[in-house]
């Protein structure tokens, strides 16, 4: 239950370093000289939305856990009562 969002996430990088390394195909066999090459473009473009997950995730990490917890663990504990 905890090594399988690493495992997946290791699936998800070896899946985008095979489909990066054969570039863009057409799976009816058509071959044209105006292929579309994966790596300068959408290689920036993978490593921006990675990024922008991280951020988001972060985010709600860091400043957001109060408004989703609930607001009787907010209370401050008397030690006398």
């Amino acid at each position: 239950h905890f090594i399988f969002p690493f495992i997946a996430l290791c699936i998800v990088f070896i899946h985008i370093f095979f489909l990066h390394l054969q570039g863009s195909s057409n799976p009816l066999g058509y071959d044209t000289a105006l292929k579309i090459p994966f790596y300068p473009s959408l290689l920036c473009l993978d490593i921006k939305g990675f990024n922008n997950v991280l951020v988001l995730f972060l985010a709600q990490s860091l400043f957001g856990i109060l408004p989703l917890a609930h607001p009787d663990n907010a209370i401050v504990v008397d030690r006398y009562v």
